[in-house]
């Protein structure tokens, strides 16, 4: 183990809690090469996810962007939650996998890997020997030096990644750029589907009464990073009871195991924690604080948590840093304002859209908590992430209920709907190109 991982600023204990956490994950039972009689011409991609997270996200984007876009041969090797006779695949995944690729698949560059990049090195130990492509997020300013030594070592062939504030993570920590290559996921198109514009606007036309709330909305794990608890601070000290405004938070444990009644008694006791600090020793019962919602666990389909976000009248963003931000794109793709801080790939992208409906509040570069130092090992304790002020991310939210209204940002949403759409597709063809033999590439690039 110390010989892999001198270079990280982390104890020996700290690391081996880490990895033994992941080894033990029951995603790693599952992935493996395909059983004997399967078609192996083509690329192989490798989804790690036992539950809805911006990586699975990830992964079906860049399997349908291969498969059925650019008509590449690609399988997507199944895992846990996927509908499968896992019994039909090889127990020995592992130590067969990377060998299987080269002499069956007939060249090493065969898998992509959407899962974190530590997890990737971890489950294939010093076997990859450069057949490796991780298909990265990240949240803070610079990637670990853990993380740099794995994207620059023999492990990985390249480091692919889903937006610039993340290839600029790497580069911070050194990791040379040309190695990084931006790809973003095609997220508004194939898979999911966009609701046409005009039905949106219609939506937003309809006649509305002085009772109809502005509703704020916001999509994310309860946890420290997502900044739920911020949020809530601000919307209370900014909004009145009588406004007609209300807070929607979908939201889901971080740990997926645990009940939706846990996280329902541990969501009240944080909001009442809030209240309390803020004056109100009565929460609920009081009903001094303005009205807030929230639709628990992980029910809805992708496709009804789009149509949900299109709803909105502003996504509210109250996350300390985003390496994407899938609920951000798809709430864009529908015309949808949003306030977010300035630290992250959702501001970004906001100033690469130049909306006016938009509204970004300044960010302040912080130590990542302890807590996210234990359960992310990209992170490192010399890593930042992006806290503000509560009134700040309140002041715009403010505005965006009294200057921008129920809006529907039509030329941002046509922007975003074609930038993770169609025009993913060029920048994927010239990494493939550099990927393959001259020989794959005019098979499968014509």
């Amino acid at each position: 183990m110390s010989d892999t991982h001198d270079y990280q600023e982390r104890t020996e204990d700290e690391l081996k809690s880490l990895t033994d956490s992941f080894r033990k994950a029951p995603v790693h039972n599952y992935v493996a090469p395909p059983a004997p009689g399967w078609d192996v011409h083509g690329l192989w991609h490798c989804w790690g996810s036992g539950h809805r997270t911006g990586y699975s996200t990830h992964a079906l984007a860049l399997h349908w962007m291969l498969s059925r876009v650019l008509k590449v041969p690609t399988e997507l090797i199944p895992h846990r939650s996927m509908d499968v006779d896992i019994t039909r695949f090889p127990a020995d995944r592992y130590d067969v996998l990377f060998g299987w690729m080269k002499e069956a698949v007939g060249h090493p560059h065969a898998l992509f890997s959407s899962f974190p990049l530590e997890v990737s090195a971890e489950m294939t130990g010093a076997n990859g020997d450069g057949a490796i492509i991780p298909y990265c997020a990240f949240e803070g300013d610079k990637v670990s030096k853990y993380a740099a030594g794995l994207a620059t070592g023999p492990i990985f062939h390249s480091i692919w990644v889903v937006s610039q504030f993340v290839k600029d993570a790497f580069v911070a920590a050194d990791v040379p750029a040309d190695r990084v290559e931006v790809i973003r996921p095609m997220i508004t198109d194939g898979f999911w589907k966009m609701s046409p514009l005009d039905d949106l606007v219609s939506a937003k036309n309809r006649p509305v009464s002085h009772d109809d709330p502005f509703i704020f909305g916001v999509l994310g794990t309860w946890q420290k990073r997502k900044g739920m608890h911020d949020l809530i601070r601000a919307y209370f000290t900014t909004f009145k009871r009588e406004e007609p405004v209300r807070l929607v938070i979908r939201t889901s444990a971080m740990n997926s195991s645990e009940s939706i009644r846990l996280l329902k008694e541990q969501i009240t006791k944080d909001i009442s924690a809030i209240a309390v600090e803020l004056g109100d020793t009565n929460f609920p019962m009081s009903k001094r604080m303005p009205k807030v919602d929230f639709e628990l666990g992980t029910d809805l389909t992708d496709q009804q948590v789009i149509e949900w976000l299109g709803t909105l009248d502003c996504y509210a963003n109250p996350s300390y840093g985003e390496g994407l931000g899938i609920p951000h794109v798809w709430a864009k793709a529908q015309g949808v304002p949003l306030v977010t801080s300035g630290h992250g790939a959702v501001p970004q992208l906001l100033t690469e859209i130049g909306s006016d409906f938009d509204m970004i509040f300044p960010a302040k570069l912080t130590p990542v908590d302890p807590e996210m130092l234990r359960l992310g090992l990209m992170f490192q304790r010399s890593t930042n992430w992006g806290t503000y002020d509560v009134s700040d991310l309140g002041a715009a939210m403010r505005r965006t209920y009294t200057d921008v209204g129920r809006r529907v940002d039509i030329a941002a949403a046509k922007y975003v709907r074609a930038a993770f759409g169609q025009d993913t597709i060029e920048p994927l063809k010239a990494a493939l190109r550099r990927l393959l033999s001259e020989e794959q590439a005019k098979e499968w690039l014509p």
